[in-house]
């Protein structure tokens, strides 16, 4: 093992405390987008008997979901006539890149970026395209050439591979400190490249790295809708057992010949259906004990604050009301449907641009790995 140069060293910690730093916050939007959060408080009562039940929405998995289907590559045009790509075509296999990109432009969606390193196989011609999520890689950007000068991909929690112009390290951790176990060169021509590209959604000034799918607000929507459904489901478990009320009843009406109670499941299944008339004393004559049935809650109002919530929801993701599963209303035309996906549609051609920009960078690092370096007809042609 080598100790690792000052720069690298910097670099190295200065990517790794990024993954770090956001771990917390990636990890709730990946528990969400699995509907496996629990909520922290419920705010109302509930039986014993239900404190342990489980309901969950999928409406942040469905967020990432329904727009990532609509983006869909057409594949590759070379300004040479594709004479890279087509050496390049042999090496990949169409649907394992298409599946590979498609695997990053979802994680883009629901992190806010995504990380595709291109690195050459140990074995054989083939190409090895990793994707990596924000939970696991990490890049350096230059903001005025948006080309990546570094990156980060993180193994586990003592080994990563810290990728620097012209060679890739395994870092790892010896005893406390981080050092270099093995170097492997990636040899370039003329330029000195990072084979790694970040897919981005929504980048901005401000958020570079982009924005995730699953919001702050959206999370908090879900929570209310969960919270929605358990009080719902709450009610249901006292509609489905109505109330009554037995007025007029003596004690020897639930004991039974030996003296001793009969329980309420027996009581309310058998004889209390048919009870003698009980003499009161105080007015002097025999009082018919009368079974009285009282009127159950309505389940409408938990329907309607749950379809005002998927409301909110559609408002806050573009995705149409009738995706969420709450409104189940047919619309009235084909044109209806088209109208109802507008504002996803506009919101996923506004950042085709930025996904192609990265397809291509992403297609001149498989180039340069593939050609054992980048040169500027290279460059010139994709």
């Amino acid at each position: 093992m080598q100790k690792l140069s000052g720069d690298e060293l910097k670099i190295f910690e200065v990517l790794k405390s990024r993954v770090q730093s956001h771990l917390g916050g990636n990890r709730l939007i990946r528990d969400y987008h699995s509907s496996k959060t629990r909520l922290n408080e419920i705010g109302f009562s509930i039986p014993p008997h239900m404190r342990d039940f489980e309901t969950s929405i999928g409406w942040a998995e469905k967020a990432v979901s329904v727009p990532a289907a609509r983006v869909r590559g057409d594949g590759f045009t070379a300004v040479d006539g594709g004479r890279f790509l087509d050496g390049v075509s042999n090496l990949l296999g169409e649907d394992d890149f298409r599946a590979k990109e498609s695997y990053a432009i979802e994680s883009a969606m629901q992190y806010g970026c995504s990380f595709v390193f291109v690195t050459p196989a140990r074995r054989g011609p083939q190409l090895n395209i990793i994707v990596r999520s924000a939970e696991e890689a990490s890049a350096e950007v230059d903001p005025r050439t948006g080309l990546v000068t570094a990156a980060l991909e993180m193994v586990n929690a003592d080994k990563y591979f810290l990728y620097l112009p012209g060679k890739c390290l395994a870092v790892v951790n010896d005893k406390g400190s981080w050092r270099a176990s093995a170097e492997f060169v990636l040899p370039f021509d003329e330029y000195d490249t990072v084979p790694c590209t970040v897919f981005t959604w929504r980048p901005d000034l401000n958020n570079p790295f982009g924005r995730s799918r699953i919001t702050r607000p959206l999370r908090g929507l879900t929570d209310v809708a969960v919270r929605t459904l358990l009080r719902q489901e709450t009610t249901a478990e006292y509609f489905s057992a109505p109330q009554r009320a037995l007025l007029g009843a003596d004690e020897m009406h639930f004991t039974d010949g030996n003296g001793n109670r009969v329980s309420p499941l027996a009581a309310m299944t058998g004889g209390v259906w048919g009870l003698p008339d009980v003499f009161d004393e105080d007015e002097g004559k025999l009082v018919r004990p009368e079974l009285v049935q009282l009127s159950q809650a309505s389940m409408t109002p938990h329907s309607e604050m749950l379809r005002s919530i998927a409301c909110m929801v559609s408002s806050e993701t573009t995705i149409p009301l009738g995706y969420l599963g709450v409104v189940h209303d047919n619309p009235s035309s084909a044109e209806a449907i088209l109208a109802s996906e507008s504002d996803m549609v506009a919101m996923v051609e506004s950042q085709l641009p930025n996904i192609g920009r990265a397809r291509s960078d992403l297609l001149r690092n498989i180039v340069a790995v593939a050609y054992g370096g980048q040169t500027r007809e290279q460059v010139a042609s994709l």
